[in-house]
């Protein structure tokens, strides 16, 4: 299955226009969908409009990267990059980009939604019924209530939607039900000298992490970091050396699990492999 996201979006920079066209793919698939959109291969879908010179001239666009993210089993959310021929690189003077590494933390928020307590917004009819909010009070209209509340009881927390394996350790879990709080990022990237298609799926929480110099804080409390979702955890780039030997530039990203909680590894795509 290849199925195309949308349509082809652009990017206007100091260096140019830049062109993307996102896609999902299955694994069985990937192999045909690489052939067609490797690095180097002509970008015919970039929009004509667009590959017109003032002149009249034809203006080449080329694929210049893949940015390939876990969707779900055995499938890929993948991003097609483009430049134009003239402005694409491909080549890295570095014999050995082993040791061209690095990493970065940065801000980011995540919010507790009420699903995750199997909680919602309390509805006239709610009200008019006399349900019962988190807080054990008669709900108004915008309360959140359980999904077990009656005009008895408040009910209580249902944690089966939560990505996080120790929800239910909260203390008090109704004052956290829709808070957004504040998270770290982090962010690496190294190279590894292989072709495109063999850098694996990146997702899950967090495992190994083969170069001691990127392991983020807390990389060995298994459950506190986990994959960026949405396509956004991973992003390869094919160069080549001086001496024509293949690398990837591998980007990976992933965020902290806030408070004390812990990502569930089942919901989350198991435990990466790096």
């Amino acid at each position: 299955m290849i199925e195309q996201i949308g349509g082809p979006e652009s990017a206007i920079t100091e260096s140019g226009t830049s062109f993307e066209l996102s896609f999902y793919v299955s694994q069985d698939d990937y192999d045909n969908f690489l052939a067609t959109y490797k690095p180097g291969s002509d970008a015919d879908w970039v929009p004509e409009s667009e590959r017109k010179n003032p002149n009249g001239t034809t203006i080449q666009y080329v694929v210049t990267e893949l940015n390939k993210g876990w969707k779900g089993p055995d499938s890929w959310t993948v991003t097609v990059s483009a430049k134009p021929a003239q402005e694409a690189v491909f080549n890295n003077t570095e014999s050995n980009l082993a040791d061209d590494y690095s990493g970065r933390y940065f801000s980011g928020s995540i919010t507790l939604s009420p699903n995750m307590f199997g909680a919602r917004k309390a509805s006239q009819t709610d009200q008019d019924s006399t349900l019962r909010n988190v807080d054990n009070n008669f709900c108004v209209v915008g309360d959140y209530v359980y999904r077990d509340a009656t005009n008895s009881s408040k009910g209580s927390p249902n944690y089966s939607r939560s990505p996080f394996s120790n929800s239910s350790g909260l203390s008090h879990p109704e004052k956290y039900i829709g808070q957004k709080y504040a998270v770290t990022v982090y962010e690496c990237t190294f190279h590894r000298k292989c072709r495109l298609k063999s850098v694996g799926e990146f997702c899950g929480i967090n495992g190994s992490i083969s170069n001691t110099e990127l392991r983020p804080h807390d990389w060995n409390t298994s459950g506190k970091w986990r994959v960026v979702p949405g396509g956004k955890g991973q992003q390869l780039e094919l160069l080549h050396d001086n001496n024509g030997d293949a690398w990837v530039k591998i980007t990976r990203r992933m965020i902290h699990a806030p408070l004390n909680l812990l990502w569930d590894e089942e919901k989350n795509g198991g435990e990466w492999s790096w």
